[in-house]
């Protein structure tokens, strides 16, 4: 099961003043004896995605806003054609890295939003999950899962992972989304973005 707040994590987040929650993707408290698992370790790093053709300029055609909530950031061209969201990877347990900040979906026509916050890259689950604004845990999306590229040094080791692959996790994410949001945007048939991430942790 993925987890998805170990407790070295949990107080990684919380020295950075983040609200940190645990539980499992349906919102229900994590019981795994894994939650206080002390292969939590401190990283640094950053996700990065950047949208893939065409939904830019779908989520602008509806009325939907992708933004980043800090210390994440996202960023788009004009007219929209892309937007980028970039975060700090924070911790790291295994093959799941925990990242700061976030991203939200909104729309500015009737000001309904989904948040994104403190998301979990999980590439051996191949999911991102994140905490949602009434404080249920969710898997978003799915993500491939290309073989990181390892470099390391005496003191530290970086894995780079480039090209996954990012989509709506399933049916019932994209009706959720659509249906919080008041759009028909979301669907999890069509790649959403690509993404890299990299992670530096101690040896």
């Amino acid at each position: 099961m993925h987890v998805r707040i170990p407790a070295l994590a949990a107080a990684c987040l919380a020295a950075l003043g983040l609200v940190v929650l645990t539980g499992s993707p349906n919102g229900h408290a994590d019981t795994s004896a894994s939650l206080q698992s002390a292969n939590t370790v401190p990283a640094q790093g950053s996700f990065s995605l950047i949208t893939a053709n065409g939904i830019a300029s779908t989520l602008d055609f509806n009325d939907i806003v992708l933004s980043g909530i800090s210390p994440g950031a996202a960023y788009s061209d004009s007219p929209v054609t892309h937007v980028s969201v970039t975060l700090p990877v924070i911790a790291q347990n295994g093959s799941a890295n925990f990242a700061a900040g976030g991203f939200q979906f909104t729309n500015r026509a009737n000001h309904r939003f989904v948040n994104c916050q403190t998301p979990v890259i999980d590439t051996q689950a191949h999911v991102l999950d994140c905490v949602l604004k009434d404080l249920k845990t969710v898997y978003m999306f799915s993500v491939t899962d290309p073989s990181p590229q390892p470099k390391s040094s005496n003191r530290s080791v970086t894995a780079i992972t480039k090209g996954l692959e990012v989509r709506v996790y399933s049916q019932q994410t994209a009706d959720f989304l659509n249906a919080a949001l008041r759009t028909n945007a979301f669907s999890p048939s069509v790649l959403f973005a690509t993404a890299d991430l990299t992670v530096n942790t101690a040896r």
